[in-house]
């Protein structure tokens, strides 16, 4: 299982991002090898929407969650499309959630709950 998390920075102790596209970085961890990928929230160049830009880049990483403050309906339907689990409402450090994740403490959003 590989994990995304948006943040404001590029280690564990980065604050969570309240916004999947307003982060200045994407951390994907691997509980299982503890590997911890970093990749820079930047879509210069890239046409269109920041947000779906983003969400196809984590799809390409092969993540199977991503643990955020907020995103867009039209972000988490890539997500969902992609069979990508999203928790959002989260706050804390990227540890914080990352640990909150794993002791099972997240609740998965449906597009349902998500924008009611």
């Amino acid at each position: 299982m590989r994990i995304a998390v948006s943040a404001f920075g590029p280690n564990l102790t980065s604050r969570l991002s309240p916004r999947f596209a307003g982060c200045s970085h994407f951390l994907v961890f691997d509980p299982e090898t503890r590997e911890l990928e970093v990749y820079d929230n930047d879509h210069t160049g890239q046409a269109g929407d920041s947000s779906a830009w983003a969400a196809r880049l984590l799809a390409s990483k092969k993540v199977n969650a991503v643990i955020t403050g907020r995103c867009r309906p039209s972000t988490f339907k890539i997500f969902s499309d992609a069979g990508i689990y999203v928790f959002l409402r989260q706050s804390g450090t990227v540890k914080e959630v990352l640990e909150k994740y794993t002791r099972g403490r997240l609740r998965r959003e449906s597009r349902e709950l998500a924008f009611s």
